[in-house]
């Protein structure tokens, strides 16, 4: 098996997201041979797991700026426990709260929305819907390059929705620097 690292152009995560660092660019595995159906399955976890981070972080952030006198009041173990309520959350709950709480356009929507719908597809049940695929090396092929395609959409929602976080903070640092 042979492992390609190459970067996700144009995406960078914030600081201590999967340990990297808002200066370093995140990077996606390609893995190329007829067995490799679950290393792609795992890079488009990943990716996946990516865009949840980043729908978690804008709605923090916009509870954190909407509530700042009790955020700057309150413990680490409640604004843990309030984060553990948060991640709780189906990603269809979650995805639902930022649609009903942000202003964005239609595109960013439809890319958001076939995000989750993908996301629900790769994390429930793919391998048992892809059985028969699974056992030949030309299904396990087909597979792999269904699952690059799929790992890609979420990369670009995680690089679309990061803009959104990117926004949350600003606004946060900014409301926190006026606060006497």
């Amino acid at each position: 098996m042979s492992v390609v690292w190459r970067p996700v152009e144009g995406l960078s995560a914030p600081a201590g997201l999967l340990g990297v660092t808002p200066q370093r660019r995140v990077f996606a595995i390609a893995v190329h041979d007829d067995d490799s159906v679950y290393a792609y399955f795992g890079a488009g976890a990943l990716a996946t797991q990516t865009f949840e981070r980043f729908v978690l972080l804008a709605l923090e952030m916009r509870g954190h700026r909407q509530n700042i006198d009790r955020i700057l009041s309150v413990s680490p173990e409640e604004i843990l426990a309030a984060e553990s309520a948060l991640s709780r959350k189906t990603m269809g709950q979650l995805y639902r709260t930022f649609r009903d709480g942000f202003d964005f356009p239609k595109q960013d929507s439809l890319q958001f929305s076939e995000a989750v719908r993908a996301r629900n597809r790769l994390m429930h049940g793919y391998f048992a819907r892809n059985a028969l695929r699974l056992q030949s090396a030309q299904g396990r092929a087909a597979m792999s390059n269904e699952l690059d395609c799929e790992k890609e959409l979420f990369w670009q929602a995680a690089k679309r929705m990061g803009r959104y976080v990117t926004a949350e903070g600003e606004a946060l640092i900014e409301q926190r620097c006026k606060e006497p």
